[in-house]
């Protein structure tokens, strides 16, 4: 996948400006908020990958997207500083997110063990007119306003579509994950790093 090999070139880049995790995560451009630009969750065991996604999902797992799980468990990509000027408070956005499968429970979790959004959970939180053959892999934020995109991969084609969150219109749509995140990536990294609202 051309997408991964993005996702390495970024690591290999950024090699001095890292820290990583015991648990393999890898942050890029750590800071205080955000607290990293990127972050890269270590790859899946495909035995993993199998067990906790393939046996548990009602339809055929796309075999691209475990692919990329076996690579990167998941990413928080071109995360920015939102600054809300009327409540003199700051946060972090992470523009392009990527569902993986956590690793430890989220309950007593060491703050410096992250962990990706759970594509299980992430997946049930959809329109009732979304087909259940789709599944949400990944969301991003559209530009501007920080309005929620959920990314759907169609189990049956392959073909990946992105609607509002909770919304059922079609916005975009690719031929495949790597086009759609690839395109993606590409969008948000050039995007401000800071955001005042």
């Amino acid at each position: 996948m051309k997408f991964v090999e993005k996702l390495r070139m970024l690591k290999t880049n950024s090699v001095k400006d890292t820290v990583q995790r015991e648990n393999g995560s890898i942050l890029i451009e750590p800071g205080n908020i955000p607290k990293y630009r990127h972050i890269l969750f270590q790859g899946l065991k495909r035995s993993d990958i199998d067990e906790y996604l393939v046996a548990n999902y009602n339809n055929t797992f796309p075999k691209e997207y475990a692919e990329l799980l076996q690579a990167f468990n998941g990413a928080n990509l071109c995360t920015v500083k939102v600054r809300v000027k009327a409540a003199n408070i700051s946060f972090a956005e992470s523009l392009l997110t990527i569902y993986g499968l956590p690793r430890t429970q989220p309950f007593n979790r060491p703050a410096d063990i992250e962990e990706p959004f759970d594509v299980r959970i992430e997946d049930l939180a959809r329109n009732e007119k979304i087909p259940s053959s789709w599944l949400k892999c990944a969301g991003y934020d559209k530009m501007p306003g920080f309005i929620r995109i959920d990314i759907f991969m169609d189990t049956g084609n392959g073909k990946v579509y992105a609607c509002q969150k909770n919304a059922a219109k079609i916005l975009r749509s690719w031929d495949n994950l790597d086009a759609c995140l690839c395109d993606l990536f590409d969008e948000m990294s050039v995007m401000p790093t800071e955001y005042e609202v």
